[in-house]
């Protein structure tokens, strides 16, 4: 399978990114161990590309100027608000080095899963692996077509902790999923003792305040004499 091909245009002067972004350009770096760190600049609607297409932990071709990067999406940053993206690291790699990834487990349901007595709860959100850059995944994608309350599923049973170019550094004996009963909450019902007890705590409150008024009473006759 081919690599996303994003290209890219050295940016030769930093610490203006606001103005950059103005001019619907984001700003971004590449590093790695065998080249020098640069500051390059990419198109804003091929970035919205990209990154609708590939995630943190995917590999690409990125080419900047005449220079073509095997290279790692490392890192985004995005506005809190208006969820723009504002910056994109890259990390240059080597095809025959191995390289330390993190990367997102998706858990998607089946049509038929669920019910209104259980629910799947999601255990395990992301993993660590490492491989070479043309063996890497992108993502762990866990499709659940069926199945029990009381169900449990370890990351050593996926696909991938079968695949002997990549190492898992995650604890395969955790659980990416299980499914549990979900119980309906029944209010108690009120004993009828605790019911009368309730209306005699009642009458005796009315019977203090009307003791209360009743000894309040004379002292206004008074005051009006």
């Amino acid at each position: 399978m081919s690599r996303y091909k994003l290209e890219a245009k050295p940016r030769e002067k930093t610490g203006k990114s606001g103005a950059l972004r103005r001019e619907q350009r984001i700003p971004a770096v590449i590093y790695g161990a065998h080249i020098e760190s640069q500051a390059i600049e990419i198109p804003q609607n091929e970035v919205e590309k990209f990154v609708r297409n590939q995630g943190t932990g995917s590999t690409l071709d990125l080419v900047v100027g005449k220079d073509t990067h095997l290279a790692l999406f490392k890192a985004m940053q995005v506005h809190p608000l208006s969820r723009m993206v504002m910056h994109l690291d890259f990390q240059a790699l080597r095809a025959d080095e191995k390289v330390r990834v993190t990367i997102p487990v998706n858990v998607v349901l089946g049509e038929h899963m669920g019910g209104d007595n259980m629910m799947v709860q999601e255990l395990l959100s992301e993993i660590e692996i490492v491989a070479l850059p043309g063996d890497l995944e992108s993502s762990v994608t866990v499709h659940i077509e069926e199945g029990e309350i009381g169900d449990i599923l370890t990351l050593g049973e996926l696909d991938i902790a079968k695949n002997d170019k990549i190492e898992i550094l995650t604890d395969l004996e955790s659980p990416v999923y299980n499914i549990v009963e979900v119980r309906e909450f029944v209010e108690p019902e009120l004993e009828e003792d605790d019911v009368l007890e309730g209306e005699a705590v009642e009458a005796e409150d009315g019977e203090v305040a009307d003791a209360e008024a009743g000894e309040e009473a004379p002292a206004e006759e008074a005051t009006e004499e």
